[in-house]
């Protein structure tokens, strides 16, 4: 099980993920969104891989764009090596868990500004074109599931 307590030393995201498992997330996102050329989809990939990375690690609520968050989502339809993902880089299942309720706009901007510093605190890029300003309607389950570190 990896230390989550300290940031990692390397800004490039595909360093947290196997070529294989970036390849499948890309591959995934082509399929389902066939507007969008190789090199966005992997954009995409490798911030929802800083994003994820960033978000296992975090004392606070953080949040993806809705962009970033199609990769979270190619990546849970992967179970085997999204758990194993979690295993590794997390050291424990992070669950996506959507918010249904509509979300406050001062808070979205709130949960954006907060997971792109966190983010970069990590040592990752960020994308900016892929942050705009309101984050997704879901987070890394720190609103009380069995898991959650608060």
């Amino acid at each position: 099980m990896t230390d989550t307590s300290t940031p990692i030393k390397r800004t490039d995201p595909r360093k947290v993920c196997s070529k294989e498992f970036f390849e499948r997330i890309t591959n995934r996102l082509l399929n389902a969104h066939p507007t969008f050329e190789r090199a966005l989809a992997e954009r995409i990939t490798e911030q929802g891989l800083a994003y994820l990375y960033t978000a296992a690690r975090a004392g606070e609520l953080l949040s993806p764009s809705p962009i970033v968050d199609l990769a979270w989502h190619a990546m849970i339809l992967h179970t085997r090596d999204y758990a194993d993902w979690c295993d590794e880089f997390a050291g424990h299942f992070v669950h996506h868990i959507p918010e249904d309720a509509a979300v406050d706009r001062s808070e979205a901007a709130a949960a954006r500004t907060r997971t792109v510093a966190a983010i970069t605190v990590q040592g990752f890029a960020v994308d900016e074109e892929l942050w705009p300003a309101f984050a997704a309607k879901c987070n890394q389950c720190h609103a009380g599931c069995h898991d959650s570190p608060k």
